[in-house]
């Protein structure tokens, strides 16, 4: 049955109403995108760009995502214009390459504050707390770092101080003494303090008898040393008893003094008492003051005489140091005594710095003096006084070092302290003051560190692990630490680095979350504009809209495509019979012996076609008598609908034959659109719309002919939605049975 005008329209309409509806829903869901990357942008800029001045910010965000939405829409059709133009390819790549440019531009500006809106959105509540952790840990890191640097350059003074003061020792040793060989009887000097019981006999008694067996029983240089060292403790000693024993005087005679005014009173109330008074208890409380006054007149008296030995102690004590030179602070026994009491000091679990340097400076001076002193001497001893000197110098400066390590060693200790009571601060305001005060107090203390230097160094009394604590540290990489924390974490930034931050952090997941959704929001509508244009660009390009100023089909680029697909001469779709043959002759020919072979297409293939036949064969389609295959008939081009064999008895079914129009394929139907003016019959239509003609499966062959060019391609009818056809003639053969269309036949118009 034949279809009449309504129902062809309505047709046409049902086939496009889906790609119409979808193109659409995909049109809607690329604004929606649009208007939520707009406020996102917008937002954005308007914290980190144009603060104050939410205008500007909306309307630049309204210009981009204007600019976005257009490329999103129209960018690939723009870029395959701008190629097929026929100009010079560098120009055209140019072209291309800014406009690409300016697409990344917009879409950056976009995305990236969309981002950092959307970051800060998630991050709300949370980056605060998170900063002060970070800031935390940087802080913990350099601290821990900076105290293990710390203790163990400590350790590495110690060890060098003390070898240091061991070698000036051995040094002090070779220096001339001063001591004289003096007679004395040292038997009388023992009996004189042997039965005497006072504090200053026991410490005369040690003295005597070193002296006796370093100058009578043993002579020698240690055992004169020994007494030197002897003499001057019992120095010390008797000087600090002396002044104990002064004290403890003074205090009986404060005592004694208050004892006679207690008892000058009690006498005076006792002569004034009457006859009836009862003195009894006055008389008691005499008695036992008066015993008191006793007893502090008798400790008086033994005080005073400890005073006079301890006087006399120290007196003697004077003679010895004179004979022994040791009154003299420029001699080697002053120096060497120096020397020890520095070791002493040092090996003590916390050493007095101030003592040592004290100790440090006033054996330097003495060595200066002795130094002038042995001018006129011999060279030795002025070479050992100069040794002496130069080492004591880098015993100086080593002192002032560990001194300044000591120092900082006991702050850094404090901050380690200060960690405990540290806590997160729910005020952004306030623990940013308070962070920003430790990390300025960590960074004077590390600048304060004495460096390390390798190359003169001697670590072998430290570990392993501590010398790569020492040869690791790096001061100034630690405060560029810490400064990179106060500019991360602590300062206000702009745009960019807000977002870098974000994303470089340790807590980088929200970040990252917040960068896919901001790109989703551009990119979706390049990917679904993308979609909707390709479908778009398909149905302008072939003409289907009916419009003149439509671009018209390259043929060429066409045929290039397809050949990728399938071989020249060859075709990858099944061909099945038809209720004719036909035949496309190309018009080439030659001649033998009568017998005339034109070039042809069959199914797509090129062959010869031995013709027997009175009149010549021009360029077209041949319907090939199945009885003499070497006769055929041009095909009269003149429009016929195809008729299907079930659609009813009043016509007989026939190929259909489509002059000068438009050939596509939608969804599995077959559509064709005439030219206005063309010779088709459809012409004559107010509207030139495509309209349906049956359904086709998708692979069913068509054969494409291009006359100007003498090529011809097979491609599958679903290619036809890609590339529709403009078409001069074509010719759709049916099966034997007539009920399906089962082969195409296409002279192209180009």
């Amino acid at each position: 049955m034949k279809m009449d005008k309504r129902n062809i329209e309505n047709t046409a309409k049902t086939v496009g109403a889906g790609e119409k509806s979808g193109s659409q829903l995909l049109q809607f869901a690329v604004i929606c995108l649009a208007i939520a990357s707009f406020f996102t942008t917008a937002q954005g800029m308007r914290s980190y760009i144009f603060n104050g001045e939410p205008t500007i910010a909306y309307m630049t965000s309204g210009a981009i995502q204007g600019i976005l939405l257009a490329l999103s829409m129209n960018l690939p059709r723009f870029m395959r214009r701008i190629w097929n133009e026929k100009s010079n390819v560098f120009i055209k790549a140019i072209i291309e390459i800014v406009l690409l440019i300016l697409t990344g531009i917009s879409l950056f500006c976009s995305s990236w504050f969309s981002y950092v809106y959307i970051a800060e959105t998630v991050h709300k509540g949370s980056w605060d707390t998170d900063s002060e952790l970070l800031v935390q840990q940087i802080y913990r890191n350099e601290l821990y770092d900076a105290s293990d640097y710390s203790k163990a350059y400590r350790t590495y003074l110690e060890a060098e101080l003390g070898q240091e003061i061991l070698n000036l020792q051995s040094l002090a040793n070779q220096l001339p003494t001063q001591a004289s060989d003096f007679n004395m009887d040292w038997e009388s000097e023992q009996q004189q303090y042997a039965s005497d019981n006072t504090v200053a006999s026991s410490y005369m008694t040690t003295a005597i008898n070193q002296l006796k067996l370093a100058f009578e029983t043993a002579p020698s240089q240690e055992n004169r040393d020994l007494a030197e060292q002897a003499v001057t403790e019992a120095q010390k000693n008797i000087e600090v008893a002396l002044k104990n024993e002064q004290t403890r005087l003074g205090d009986v005679r404060k005592d004694l003094s208050t004892y006679n005014d207690q008892i000058s009173n009690l006498n005076q109330q006792i002569r004034n008492a009457t006859t009836q008074a009862e003195i009894t208890s006055l008389q008691e409380t005499l008695r036992s003051y008066q015993e008191t006054q006793s007893t502090a007149a008798a400790q008086q008296q033994t005080i005073q005489q400890e005073i006079s030995a301890l006087q006399n102690a120290q007196g003697r004590l004077n003679v010895y140091a004179v004979n022994l030179g040791l009154s003299n602070s420029t001699s080697s026994i002053s120096i060497k005594r120096n020397l020890l009491e520095m070791q002493t000091e040092l090996f003590k679990d916390d050493p007095d710095v101030d003592s040592l340097r004290n100790l440090a400076t006033e054996t330097f001076s003495n060595l200066r003096n002795a130094e002038s002193l042995s001018a006129g001497s011999e060279g030795e001893n002025s070479l050992s006084y100069n040794d002496l000197l130069t080492r004591m110098n880098t015993l100086v400066l080593n002192l002032n070092d560990y001194a300044s390590i000591k120092s900082i060693e006991t702050t850094l200790n404090d901050l380690t302290n200060g960690l405990q009571r540290a806590t997160t601060s729910t005020s952004n305001t306030k623990w940013k003051s308070v962070w920003q005060t430790r990390i300025e107090n960590l960074k004077a203390q590390i600048s304060a560190l004495p460096t390390f230097v390798t190359s003169s160094a001697d670590v072998s009394e430290i570990t392993e692990s501590q010398q790569r604590i020492l040869t690791g540290f790096d001061r100034t990489e630690s405060c560029a630490n810490l400064d990179n924390a106060t500019r991360r974490y602590i300062n206000d930034h702009n745009a960019l680095e807000q977002g870098t931050i974000y994303l470089t952090s340790p807590y980088k997941g929200l970040a990252l979350f917040a960068l896919v959704l901001a790109f989703f929001l551009d990119l979706s509508g390049f990917v679904f504009g993308v979609v909707d244009l390709g479908a778009k660009e398909n149905k302008n390009d072939s003409g289907i809209s009916g419009n003149n100023d439509r671009e018209t089909i390259d043929v060429p680029k066409i045929f290039k495509s397809m050949k990728e697909k399938v071989g020249e001469n060859e075709s990858q779709w099944s061909i099945r019979p038809t209720a004719n043959s036909y035949k496309v002759v190309t018009g080439n020919f030659r001649c033998e012996d009568g017998v005339y072979y034109y070039g042809v297409f069959e199914n797509g293939i090129h062959k010869e076609w031995e013709v027997v036949d009175d009149h010549a064969y021009r360029e077209g389609i041949y319907l090939v008598d199945n009885v003499a295959a070497r006769k055929g008939v041009a095909l009269s081009e003149k429009h016929q609908d195809v008729i299907f064999s079930n659609q009813g008895f009043e016509k007989m079914p026939q190929d259909g034959v489509y002059l000068n129009g438009t050939l596509s394929y939608h969804e599995g139907s077959l559509l064709f659109e005439a030219e206005v003016g063309g010779k088709s019959h459809k012409s004559t239509e107010s509207s030139a719309s495509p309209y349906y003609i049956a359904n086709v499966e998708e692979y069913v062959p068509v054969h494409c002919y291009a006359p100007k060019r003498g090529e011809n391609i097979t491609q599958p009818a679903i290619d036809l939605a890609k590339f529709p056809m403009k078409v001069r003639v074509a010719v759709l053969a049916l099966n034997p049975d007539c009920t399906r269309i089962v082969a195409m036949y296409l002279i192209l118009r180009e």
